[in-house]
């Protein structure tokens, strides 16, 4: 997911930072937002530079103001709230403010397929029980 973002000169938004594992691999300008209160207490207590914020994803991304690649590391499967991340991120890119999102799943089914103009599945990360498929979207 890191190696997908590198050399970009947007700004870099993180949505679901959980506890870090993914966090600790973006560059320090990432935005990370969290909305469990504990999790959020966690990364600002192991990452006090990093910038983070502890609130809705879908609420965030409708907030941004300028064009911006996002790593997603919310769950797509078994998810009751993924159709709400799902729409609030096309409504993003329609308006310009999404142009790559990186994202996995622990399936090889495309969570945001039909969204973006090209999607494309960028790898699996075995060592991670269980797999990751790594997708890639952009416009």
């Amino acid at each position: 997911m890191v190696n997908a973002v590198n050399g970009t000169s947007l700004p870099i938004v993180e949505l679901g930072a959980g506890y870090g594992s993914v966090t600790r691999l973006l560059p320090e300008t990432t935005v990370s937002v969290e909305r469990d209160s504990q999790r959020y207490k966690y990364l600002r207590k192991t990452l006090p530079a990093r910038t983070t914020i502890n609130g809705c994803a879908v609420e965030f991304l409708g907030t941004l103001t300028r064009p911006t690649v996002v790593v997603s590391s919310i769950p797509s499967v078994n998810n009751p709230e993924f159709g709400e991340l799902r729409a609030g991120v096309e409504a993003a890119m329609r308006a310009g403010m999404v142009t790559k999102l990186i994202t996995y799943t622990y399936f090889p089914i495309s969570p945001f397929a039909g969204i973006f103009p090209k999607s494309e599945l960028i790898g699996c990360e075995l060592l991670n029980l269980p797999p990751a498929f790594i997708w890639s979207y952009s416009c």
